[in-house]
């Protein structure tokens, strides 16, 4: 199985959670986040944690569905991740925008602006 290469260093952590998702390729080789955290000796709450980081700042390429995480095998497999995922955040900023009673265009905008560095405004 072809190894997944880096050009950053990972922590003993990200490196456990990625030797384990390196066997998990394609939605039917999903595994959950429980189990992760029972074969590396990790709380549920880093794993999220580390997979979160992982994705987001080091652009690692894990997907998520109801049986666990996976890596992506198939453009299919990336649609629907991304499909899924941008429903979720839709479906939050609306209830974010009826909590607040505000538009969901000025919670996107609000959103913009933490992610963009400006002020935090929510």
């Amino acid at each position: 199985m072809d190894q997944i290469t880096f050009d950053f260093e990972l922590n003993r952590e990200e490196r456990m959670i990625i030797d384990i998702l390196q066997t998990c390729k394609g939605k039917e080789a999903a595994i959950l986040g429980a189990k992760i955290a029972d074969l590396t000796g990790i709380t549920y709450v880093e794993v999220r944690q580390t997979i979160s980081h992982l994705v987001n700042e080091h652009h690692c390429r894990i997907a998520s569905c109801s049986r666990g995480y996976y890596v992506p095998m198939t453009p299919d497999e990336v649609d629907a991740a991304y499909k899924s995922m941008r429903h979720r955040g839709i479906s939050i900023l609306v209830r974010a925008a009826n909590l607040q009673k505000i538009s969901l265009e000025e919670v996107y905008q609000q959103g913009k602006l933490e992610f963009e560095g400006g002020l935090n405004v929510l």
